[in-house]
């Protein structure tokens, strides 16, 4: 895994933040309930191909939000970072799926996938 921040356990204010990059691609990830999990994932929206995540996530993640960063050249057009931002809040696991393409255009348009399988143990 690319990332664990903070600590790691399962009482109150001890929670982690998981950090998954395309590195992490095909892995099975164990986490706990009340953790953050964040994917971050390269883009570059100007040209149409964006990351969006597939139905079907595991019940116990819970999408907080999505957002974009370009890089820090700030030129137009430029490639950046989608995030994902998931909070933990139930035992369970299952896969997340996420494909980057043109959502206008059918799955022909898919140009890259991303998938992890989720384990909440505690």
């Amino acid at each position: 895994m690319d990332g664990i921040r903070g600590n790691h356990g399962t009482w109150e204010g001890n929670m982690a933040e998981v950090l998954l990059t395309t590195n992490d691609d095909g892995r099975t990830i164990e986490t706990a309930v009340g953790d953050s999990l964040l994917i971050e994932l390269p883009e570059n929206p100007t040209t149409g191909y964006r990351w969006t995540q597939e139905a079907g996530s595991p019940p116990a993640v819970h999408l907080c939000g999505s957002s974009f960063d370009r890089d820090t050249s700030g030129a137009f057009g430029a490639p950046g970072i989608r995030s994902f931002r998931y909070e933990i809040l139930d035992r369970g696991e299952g896969p997340m799926r996420f494909r980057c393409w043109q959502e206008w255009e059918d799955e022909a348009s898919i140009t890259e996938t991303f998938s992890v399988v989720v384990v909440v143990r505690h």
